[in-house]
């Protein structure tokens, strides 16, 4: 007989996402979730344009049923599962969505999809929601932490936290919504665990595509069908987070189980996110952010720029090192910068551009370093840092530091950066006062009283 009482550790967690809506969130969260859902809702839309983006769409509209799921930039509804596939890999079509060091993650890129999925379908209010998405970011945020040792180990390790702390936070996001009881909360946790899979192999893809399912949509679709599939009454393991063999004897190294019931305790982890300013990869924010500035100091002085040095952490430059993508690619991303004097979206997804032998030329004058006095130096540490140095034809050296960058979770993003990045992003797919009625409404998203408010939008000039 099942005991909603027991301290187990699964009936902790269980519990935890069925009492998500009735629980008091401080007004500091709320706001700082508002903005990780229009974040949310920026990389959704923006990505529905990109290729990989394009591909979910035409898998999604070839097996579409009926239902009341919108997916991003179209007119087409569908069921949860399937809205919450497409617009999970159109999250992170690109490097548009927010992340989360500590646990090695990008939270909003499956959770948001995954939870606005089921809010539609059941028709919740945005106040509902918003609980929702907190709780999502929660559950998801401190899996990883659990699962793994906080810091090197979690972030060196093969097996895909993604496909943990996603899966789950989805997971989270969505069941509260469908307000399951704790029983069911329980099962739906196991059918959850049964579905965590994946490797860094995926780091290899050089066209996103298979990133952003496995970053995005995966995560998404997995996590709804789990609460879909428990709340038409499927059954399962009630103990799979305590009772071996569990979801800790598979996944992980060295974590401690109960560092979730202790983080689900004393954390707000939407707090501990990071947003980018910039829609390229993460790793480059900081350097980024260091050339804007200096070009705003120096505008006439680094036209002619003979060399860059640009320093970024050991532990995160190959990430961004001459990879084949443009947003991901360090050097191609300063280089336009300088030629540009910002980073433009459209640019920053330009592969006709990065391969353009007078830019390609343009490039071999950024010498990357992979320095590791840059590196974080404990669990709690960032890596988001970095260091620019430019040398002007007369032979000057110019110097800056970045460090945190803007958005990163020591130096937070406000809404009039929000507000930028809206504009910046979407400028092309969408009018500027549907940029801004986005904006406007999820300022008060918790006082639509129905999510679907939301649909007219998310839609683009294409839908």
């Amino acid at each position: 007989m099942f005991d909603p009482d027991d301290a187990s550790l699964t009936t902790f967690v269980g519990r935890y996402i069925a009492e998500a809506l009735d629980r008091d969130v401080p007004a500091e969260v709320i706001d700082r979730t508002k903005i990780h859902v229009l974040d949310g809702l920026i990389a959704i839309v923006s990505g529905s344009s990109l290729r990989p983006g394009q591909f979910a769409r035409r898998f999604v509209e070839k097996r579409a049923t009926r239902g009341e799921s919108t997916v991003a930039g179209t007119g087409l509804r569908t069921s949860p599962e399937m809205a919450a596939l497409a617009n999970g890999m159109f999250a992170h079509a690109d490097e548009t969505d927010d992340t989360n060091d500590l646990s090695r993650m990008h939270p909003g890129a499956s959770i948001i999809p995954g939870t606005l999925a089921v809010a539609e379908d059941r028709d919740r209010s945005g106040a509902h929601f918003l609980k929702a998405v907190v709780a999502g970011y929660d559950v998801g945020c401190a899996f990883p932490l659990a699962v793994w040792e906080p810091g090197r180990t979690l972030r060196q390790s093969v097996q895909s936290t993604h496909g943990i702390g996603q899966l789950f936070g989805a997971m989270a996001g969505a069941a509260a919504l469908a307000e399951l009881s704790i029983e069911q909360m329980c099962h739906v946790l196991s059918y959850t665990a049964q579905q965590a899979s994946g490797f860094s192999a995926l780091f290899r893809d050089t066209e996103h595509t298979e990133k952003a399912f496995v970053l995005g949509g995966k995560q998404a679709h997995n996590a709804v069908t789990a609460v879909e599939m428990v709340s038409m009454g499927f059954t399962g393991v009630p103990d799979i987070l305590h009772r071996s063999p569990s979801l800790f004897d598979a996944w992980g190294t060295r974590g401690d189980p109960e560092d979730l019931r202790s983080r689900l305790n004393n954390h707000f982890e939407v707090l501990n996110c990071d947003i980018k300013r910039y829609p390229v990869g993460m790793p480059i924010q900081a350097a980024a952010q260091a050339l804007e500035e200096m070009l705003a100091e120096h505008k006439t002085e680094t036209r002619d720029v003979v060399k860059v040095v640009c320093r970024l952490p050991s532990e995160k430059a190959h990430i961004v090192d001459a990879r084949p993508m443009p947003d991901i690619n360090v050097q191609y991303i300063l280089t336009i910068m300088l030629e540009d004097g910002r980073i433009g979206f459209n640019a920053a997804h330009d592969y006709a551009r990065l391969n353009d032998p007078d830019v390609q030329r343009r490039m071999e004058l950024v010498q990357l370093i992979h320095d590791p006095a840059l590196d974080s130096k404990s669990a709690s540490d960032t890596t988001r840092r970095a260091e620019i140095e430019l040398t002007l034809p007369d032979g000057r050296l110019l110097e800056h530091r970045v460090d945190p960058p803007f958005g990163t979770r020591l130096n937070p993003i406000d809404w009039p950066g929000m507000a930028l990045k809206a504009h910046d992003v979407l400028g092309e797919l969408l009018p500027a006062e549907q940029i801004d009625a986005l904006i406007s409404s999820v300022q008060r998203l918790e006082d639509l009283p129905s999510i679907r408010d939301l649909r007219p939008l998310i839609l683009t000039n294409e839908a």
